[in-house]
């Protein structure tokens, strides 16, 4: 049960770091798209890609916590989030590596 918690605790570690980047990438968008007189990115839209409810959860709450994130979309697998990619326009993408049908590396492929 301790090694859960520790476990927990890193990945939640992690999400703070990640949301602290995708801050920093929207700052940059904006100030860039200032500068060049382009649209202004009013908000980054996140599509998160995990097998566990739990981690959609702890993602979605830690990003939606900043005002200039927008959760637009989630998926359970691989092969989900390549179909709801297509769709949603996502600016970023989270997502696990070990997720069924798909794993995270894979799908990643087929995204870029």
């Amino acid at each position: 049960m301790e090694a859960m918690s520790e476990e927990i605790m890193q990945e939640v570690t992690g999400l703070l770091q990640i949301a602290d980047e995708l801050k920093a990438l929207h700052r940059g968008l904006r100030y860039f798209l200032n500068q060049s007189k382009g649209t202004l990115i009013d908000m980054v839209k996140v599509l998160i890609v995990d097998d566990l409810t739990f981690m959609r959860n702890a993602i979605s709450s830690i990003l939606s916590s900043d005002p200039d994130i927008k959760i637009i979309g989630t998926a359970r697998d691989g092969q989900e989030a390549i179909d709801k990619a297509v769709i949603l326009k996502q600016d970023v993408v989270t997502m696990d590596i070990e997720i069924p049908k798909m794993d995270g590396i894979t799908a990643f492929r087929h995204l870029i």
